[in-house]
């Protein structure tokens, strides 16, 4: 039987508190998407393997992860922070529509799950029709290679599109 590491969580409240007080103003995006954003991530404080096989740490963290390193709560919030911006960037760089505040927390919420290629090459970068969203509710398994509906995307992607058509 192969021994799994017992992961160290953490609290989401508690990192963003830290989000809104020492980065106050650094992000367009709301406090409404970055709860989402971080509502369907794990909040851990070591490395564990993600769905799809990648190291991750704090909030769905997974750039520059040494598998056997333990990070701090201020850690968790800078990656957090720098993740959220990164994604910002794509979604600044590669959409071609006029944003509300609904459509620009989705597209970064969906850009921070699914990368910013993924976004890119999307229906909705091209259109922000909302609807487009819900059908990346799939990953490949790393196993087998195919298409895998996930109970968790699907939610998530409900959830932006609730975001997006919201303003």
């Amino acid at each position: 039987m192969k021994h799994q590491k017992k992961l160290i969580t953490c609290s989401i409240g508690a990192v963003l508190a830290i989000v809104a007080t020492q980065y106050k103003g650094e992000l367009k995006t709301s406090e409404e998407a970055l709860k989402l954003i971080s509502g369907y991530e794990n909040c851990t404080l070591n490395a564990y393997k993600c769905q799809a096989g990648k190291w991750t740490n704090g909030i769905g963290n997974t750039h520059g992860v040494n598998p056997n390193e333990l990070i701090s709560l201020d850690k968790v919030a800078e990656n957090f922070v720098a993740n959220v911006k990164e994604a910002e960037v794509c979604v600044s760089r590669h959409s071609k529509f006029e944003f509300t505040q609904g459509k620009w927390d989705a597209a970064v919420s969906f850009t921070m799950n699914a990368g910013c290629g993924n976004y890119r090459s999307s229906t909705y970068s091209k259109t922000g029709n909302c609807s487009t969203l819900l059908a990346w509710n799939k990953y490949t398994d790393p196993v087998t290679k195919k298409k895998v509906v996930s109970k968790g995307l699907d939610n998530r992607r409900k959830a932006e599109y609730a975001l997006c058509v919201k303003n």
